[in-house]
């Protein structure tokens, strides 16, 4: 399995013996400028990488070190999406059916307003499809995790990330034909590795 574009020449310089053993195009995030995610792996090391036009974040770990990887994977929640539109409807109604009285008016206003950006931001959750990737060093818990966010969680995610531990991910997340690949055999290929320095796997991914 090899994703194309130079990704590994462009990420890492391999040093002597080190065989790429798995290449995955994980994810792809982002609206005006788009943010593509890769992982590899090496006889060596796990190497996760970011590019969003000229930027570059690479995080590595070696191969032995990793001790585990956690992932969740799941659509859409029909229930957060119907919420959400009923939100906005209310507050509609509430914007056109206009206030009951002068004196509080300006209170109704800021209610349906409020209601509007509940009803948003339970939609914005509903329509992101669920996804957690994390992966577990043996001597420094988690060097970093990707996951999808809904508007709530992006800026809540980016504070986490400056404080605790690498993540990445944000709104209109869209997983690639690599993603379930990886996620199924992504186990037993670090085995394999930890163990042989390759893998007898095949991949049903191109």
């Amino acid at each position: 399995m090899s994703v194309s574009g130079g990704i590994v020449s462009d990420t890492i310089q391999l040093v002597q013996d080190e065989k790429v053993v798995r290449e995955y195009h994980v994810a792809t995030w982002g609206l005006l400028q788009r943010t593509k995610a890769y992982l590899i792996l090496t006889n060596k090391r796990l190497v996760f990488s970011t590019y969003s036009g000229k930027n570059r974040d690479v995080n590595e770990m070696g191969i032995q070190e990793v001790h585990g990887v956690d992932f969740e994977y799941g659509g859409q929640s029909l229930a957060r999406v119907v919420a959400g539109l009923l939100f906005i409807l209310v507050a509609l109604v509430g914007f056109l059916s206009g206030p009951s009285s002068a004196t509080i008016g300006l209170i109704e206003e800021i209610f349906y307003f409020l209601i509007a950006i509940g009803g948003i931001v339970v939609l914005s959750t509903g329509l992101q499809k669920k996804f957690h990737f994390t992966v577990k060093s043996a001597s420094f818990g988690y060097p970093f995790a990707l996951e999808a966010r809904g508007l709530l969680d992006f800026g809540l995610g980016w504070l986490r990330r400056r404080k605790e531990k690498p993540e990445y991910g944000g709104l209109f997340l869209n997983l690639t034909t690599n993603t379930r690949t990886m996620l199924h055999e992504i186990g037993g290929v670090i085995m394999d590795i930890k163990q042989t320095g390759t893998t007898t796997l095949k991949s049903d991914s191109p």
